[in-house]
């Protein structure tokens, strides 16, 4: 199933996602939609229909050749039809589904028959600010993010009520919009990280020294959680992966909730030691590293995993392509989140 459609959220969400999760671009006309990248010619039939919107761009760093969604209006957009961009997976489904707006996302969430939380991340903040959008007209990605959610009554604190009727997160690998963030909201955040030697592309700080216990204390001022790349965690031997040793233990201790990613079931993607038993992999990080939660494209194999453990009220959540299990509303319980 394409990520980041609504066939996919509502695949995710039936097989027991507690959350979906969209990653949100922008649209020339300053719309927030759910794709991966702002680069769409992987994931959608763009290359096809608009061929000469092809051009270079400097993401965070890394100039690459693509179509962008902030070159489309929303109603271009709506032209495009969305790809499975991973050839080993399931090809049947391209052509089938558009591009889901947030509010889209946040209706496909909304519309289930029980509680399925949201998990929205800012794509490129930075980026997004730099790409001199009018419409903007002073706001910027993440408020806009912020101002859908509010509109769909989200807003509530971590473990409340309204929150266990509402939940929702918001997530970013960028440290200055989830900093305005908790300053405006009440919405729990996720600060993500990459591996160890990237830096953030808004305040150049390398994850690694987030994962320091100076920096996941300066974390927990702004932030109820961290999302690492789960290979950062995984012992091993040098300098880089050291940073993340014993980082679930570590953040629990500064009161925060850990949600790495991305778990997926393809075995050319699994690490050599799991054997090509994606269970093993949760077992490990469920048990050694005591996470409280993970993103994973198949949220049917982690809810497994948690049935099987006996989990309390294990939750799942769900994006387009991937599934997320996490513990949210309290630091015993776990839960999972749909990347699909």
């Amino acid at each position: 199933m394409p990520e980041h459609t609504l066939g996919a959220y509502k695949l995710a969400v039936e097989q027991g996602a507690d959350f979906i999760e969209c990653d949100v671009v922008l649209t020339k006309d300053c719309k927030p939609i759910c794709r991966h990248e702002p680069d769409i010619s992987q994931t959608t039939d763009a290359m096809q229909k608009y061929p000469g919107r092809m051009r270079n761009a400097t993401i965070d760093g890394q100039t690459l050749e693509g179509i962008f969604a902030t070159d489309f209006t929303l109603k271009e957009i709506k032209t495009l039809r969305a790809l499975q961009p991973r050839s080993y997976r399931n090809q049947k489904y391209n052509g089938l589904y558009s591009i889901p707006t947030l509010q889209e996302y946040i209706e496909t969430a909304q519309a289930a028959s029980r509680p399925v939380g949201v998990y929205p991340e800012t794509k490129h903040p930075t980026w997004h600010a730099a790409q001199n959008l009018t419409c903007l007209e002073g706001s910027n990605i993440t408020s806009l993010v912020l101002q859908v959610l509010v509109e769909y009554g989200y807003g509530a604190d971590l473990g409340s009520s309204e929150w266990r009727r509402k939940p929702a997160f918001i997530q970013s690998f960028e440290e200055n919009n989830l900093k305005w963030l908790s300053q405006h909201t009440k919405i729990p955040l996720l600060q993500l990280m990459e591996d160890t030697h990237l830096r953030t592309a808004d305040t150049n700080v390398s994850y690694g020294a987030m994962m320091s216990d100076a920096g996941l204390a300066t974390i927990a001022q702004y932030a109820q959680g961290i999302g690492p790349w789960k290979g950062s965690m995984l012992p091993a031997n040098g300098s880089e992966i050291a940073a993340g040793r014993g980082l679930g233990a570590r953040a629990h201790a500064h009161g925060l909730l850990v949600h790495p990613y991305t778990f997926r079931d393809d075995p050319s993607l699994l690490n050599a030691r799991w054997h090509g038993n994606s269970r093993l992999e949760y077992e490990y990080f469920l048990s050694q590293e005591g996470i409280d939660g993970a993103f994973t494209d198949f949220p049917a194999t982690l809810a497994a995993v948690l049935t099987d453990r006996q989990a309390p009220q294990a939750v799942r959540a769900t994006n387009t392509a991937r599934s997320l299990s996490k513990a949210a509303y309290n630091f015993a319980m776990r839960q999972s989140m749909a990347e699909i």
